[in-house]
């Protein structure tokens, strides 16, 4: 853990604040979070990067909710690649994910591809 997250770290513990958090930074709490099982902070982590998703960062978004077991933030991160899905499945980042996540690629296709049947 870097020496920014664990000042962070701890200031969440102390004091029950988050003070300009950055996507980089909420990926590195949450993982902090989730070592340490500080469950409010890994609330306040995934509400900030569903609150932030963007086509270039679902992915790895998608990545930390399965890494973490962060239900809610896999959920939010499906529901954005299916409302995206054409900008999604055609970015540099969906190749990326799909060559290190095949398994998970292939679940989230097939779930894209079963909403537009019965649409």
């Amino acid at each position: 853990m870097d020496a920014d997250t664990l000042n962070r770290f701890l200031l969440f513990l102390y004091s029950d604040t988050l003070e300009d958090l950055q996507w980089d930074r909420a990926e590195r709490l949450l993982y902090a979070a989730n070592k340490y099982q500080v469950e409010s902070l890994k609330k306040e982590c995934s509400s900030f990067l569903m609150s932030h998703l963007t086509v270039s960062n679902v992915c790895e978004a998608l990545v930390l909710a399965e890494l973490y077991l962060e239900d809610q933030l896999k959920t939010e991160c499906e529901a954005f690649v299916f409302e995206n899905a054409l900008e999604i499945f055609s970015s540099i980042e969906w190749e990326n994910f799909t060559v290190e996540n095949p398994f998970m690629s292939a679940k989230l296709l097939r779930e894209y591809f079963a909403l537009k049947k019965v649409s």
